[in-house]
């Protein structure tokens, strides 16, 4: 009870009479078309408007000059994930550029037909690099367009460094920056609609991508005299991943399946004809399991995949090529991993369902998760079940 009153108070004082929330409050409330229409934190449409401005046949009528300035703030931080130079940048005629979104789940690809070279964007907001995805969309980039030259962008909200060599880092500061910088050139005379959209999207990027001064101080300020209950705030916002990860538990408990691991992030279970001794003797999990369905829960996808964990190399081996025999829905592909191999996987959610509303991610999340029941899971629980597997200790 002690405890509840004192956040109580901590919440009252928070809120009356804080001059400095007053002064923060006026500083950020200015009308923003991005953050009335809900999509700061989108990165779908971070992507297509970036590539709107760096399109030279848009109707911006900046040509190429926010695509060469990108282009030569990223190598100029960047020189070694290629051998153009800002130069070459800088005297080139892009005007052939072709900018593609969401190919491949590429979030941005330029490709230079007449300069032979392609530059990959991997967008970045709230979620971080998983699954190899870098590598990924280099090799099937490099595969389909065998320019001398293809390097990528890993765009974050403080550049960070990306795990892969061909990509060079960049932060949404720089984006802001370059677009500013160009709005400022004498020569350059924008439309006043295009004028108003660049205004707001570079005021959008420092207000949530860059540490505005006065804002940071008042932020400061704010929280060092008010911990206690801004603390309790954060603690009880409401979190999407969150909340489809205790969709997911209450999914498979009402299924009667078994739940093996229920971190937000990896939830694995198995069934009870699944649950046989010879699929036992791993360090994955505490059950010691080494085949498990397990959801990732990412900030922009919801994957279910069945894996085989690390364990017995004998076990693993035979559970690896059986799954390369039985067909559809198995997909193990064709080479054994030391640790982890996923024999199926089936996307839940991907990053367009995450623009819906909480509640109907929700019923997305529910009417795959049936889908998944009614078709494959019978179909992988039978195929493994007349498998005949050795006896477990």
């Amino acid at each position: 009870m002690e405890d509840s009153a004192s956040h109580k108070r901590a919440l009252e004082n928070f809120v009356t009479g804080n001059l400095d929330l007053a002064a923060l409050e006026a500083l950020v409330a200015r009308f923003n078309i991005f953050e009335a229409l809900g999509i700061v934190t989108a990165e779908l449409h971070h992507s297509s408007f970036l590539a709107f401005l760096l399109n030279p046949r848009e109707s911006h009528g900046l040509e190429d000059l926010i695509l060469k300035r990108l282009l030569q703030e990223t190598l100029q931080r960047n020189p070694e994930v290629t051998s153009i130079t800002p130069i070459e940048i800088d005297v080139g005629d892009f005007s052939d550029c072709e900018v593609q979104t969401e190919t491949d789940n590429i979030d941005i690809l330029l490709r230079f037909p007449k300069h032979r070279f392609a530059v990959i964007i991997e967008n970045k907001i709230n979620s971080d690099q998983h699954d190899n995805q870098l590598a990924r969309y280099y090799k099937q980039t490099i595969e389909k367009h065998p320019y001398p030259q293809v390097f990528g962008i890993y765009l974050t909200r403080y550049g960070d460094p990306s795990s892969d060599p061909h990509y060079a880092s960049l932060s949404h500061a720089s984006v802001c920056k370059v677009v500013t910088e160009i709005m400022a050139l004498p020569r350059v005379t924008l439309d006043s609609d295009v004028e108003m959209a660049l205004r707001q999207y570079t005021e959008m990027l420092g207000r949530h991508f860059m540490a505005d001064e006065n804002i940071k101080e008042l932020c400061m300020k704010i929280y060092q005299h008010h911990k206690q209950a801004i603390d309790l705030i954060i603690e009880n916002l409401p979190n999407q991943r969150d909340a489809i990860a205790k969709e997911l538990k209450a999914l498979v408990a009402q299924e009667g399946l078994i739940l093996d691991d229920d971190k937000v992030q990896t939830i694995r279970f198995t069934s009870e004809k699944l649950d046989i001794p010879y699929f036992r003797g791993s360090s994955w999990t505490k059950s010691g399991r080494i085949l498990l369905f397990e959801f990732i829960n990412t900030q922009d996808s919801l994957q279910l995949g069945l894996y085989i964990g690390p364990g017995d190399d004998s076990k693993r081996s035979k559970v690896f090529k059986t799954a390369q025999t039985l067909g559809k829905p198995f997909a193990p592909g064709s080479t054994m991993y030391a640790k982890w191999n996923a024999l199926y996987k089936l996307t839940i959610l991907d990053k367009e369902d995450y623009r819906l509303p909480t509640e109907d991610l929700l019923a997305k999340v529910e009417s795959n998760w049936r889908s998944f029941l009614d078709q494959d899971l019978p179909v992988i629980t039978d195929k493994l079940s007349r498998v005949q597997w050795e006896k477990g200790d």
